[in-house]
């Protein structure tokens, strides 16, 4: 007998928020009404998993975003050779402007560097996505709608900088950290975003085994 595919689940979902540096963000359009207005945008993932972006007051789906906040984000495996086979997902919900505090800042631009350039402008504001649920790819028949935690378990801004101080070292020289969260630790490799998955408020200690003994593609 055939097995049955079993759905994606929110680790799926928040797999593909850390280590997608892009996705394709779709607005309802001021300019054509009634039709959706979809971009590329760099997005970064916080301690929450909310998808973090900077936008230019000047930019059409910003423009679109101040009019209707609804939005929906599609992010697909940035190491997938067929697009149609790849894990993907697209996540539903509102974009809310955001102001960043000085550790969030930091953590945006340890994902995207090279935006930061464009904080100097005075233009640009850093919106996030309160997404609800995404419906979820994983292959052939296995997929569904996932809804997102309510209140994922937390790591404080404090927590996060003490742990990088104190495993950040561990990693070798072709490999940075990014930054984590209450569910693993998101590091970049010479082939893009990595992510380590570990229990939910795990110790120094299986933080630490799981940096040395972790196999990055």
């Amino acid at each position: 007998m055939m097995k049955t595919p079993t759905k994606p689940g929110l680790d799926f979902v928040y797999d593909l928020i850390h280590r997608c540096p892009s996705a394709a963000l779709a607005t309802h359009s001021v300019a054509a009404p009634g039709f959706p207005f979809a971009t590329s945008v760099a997005i970064a993932p916080m301690r929450d998993h909310r998808p973090w972006m900077l936008i230019s007051r000047l930019a059409e789906h910003r423009i679109n975003l101040e009019a209707d906040p609804r939005a929906s984000l599609h992010l697909i495996d940035p190491q997938a050779q067929e697009p149609m086979s790849a894990a993907r997902t697209t996540l539903v919900g509102s974009a809310v402007r955001v102001e960043p505090s000085a550790q969030e800042r930091a953590r945006f631009l340890r994902y995207q560097p090279t935006m930061e350039p464009l904080l100097g402008l005075g233009d640009f504001a850093f919106f996030a996505l309160d997404w609800t649920s995404s419906r979820a790819i994983g292959g052939f028949g296995r997929m569904g709608w996932v809804e997102a935690d309510a209140a994922p378990a937390a790591m404080s801004a404090e927590q996060e900088d003490a742990l990088q101080a104190e495993l950040a070292p561990l990693l070798d020289a072709q490999t940075q950290w990014l930054g984590c969260d209450a569910q693993g630790v998101d590091l970049l490799t010479a082939n893009g975003r990595a992510r380590l998955v570990l229990p939910i408020n795990a110790t120094v200690d299986q933080w630490r085994t799981a940096l040395r003994s972790a196999t990055l593609r």
